[in-house]
């Protein structure tokens, strides 16, 4: 985990602030991708109300053990954990919920089970 963390700190301090959300979601991308982690962009997940298909919602960043949500805000919220959590069960993976609007990066380490998610 050390390392995605190295990774998030170098893509702020070479974009640096002030940027879109999605300039710093491929940044990320490329940089989990350059060092062997296989990483996919706005990934759709299908939402579904029992069987019927009500919407399709976008992950930032997917590998094949994480969710990545990212974030420009001045703080993050319970709203962006949820939002988070909602993709970790669907995926069934741990999340990692980045806010690029703070130096440094204020990064949130979430672990999902088959019980739930634990912060």
């Amino acid at each position: 985990m050390n390392r995605i963390h190295e990774l998030i700190k170098d893509v702020y301090t070479q974009l640096g602030a002030g940027r879109r959300e999605k300039a710093y979601q491929v940044a990320l991308a490329y940089a989990l991708n350059s060092n062997g982690m296989t990483a996919s962009t706005e990934v759709s997940n299908a939402v579904y109300y029992y069987d019927v298909h009500v919407a399709t919602a976008f992950i930032d960043i997917l590998t094949e053990t994480h969710v990545f949500e990212i974030k420009y805000v001045r703080k993050l919220t319970d709203i962006h954990r949820e939002q988070c959590q909602a993709y970790m069960r669907d995926k069934e993976r741990d999340g990692i919920l980045i806010n690029f609007g703070t130096n440094p990066p204020e990064i949130e380490e979430l672990s999902y089970t088959n019980d739930g998610i634990n912060e």
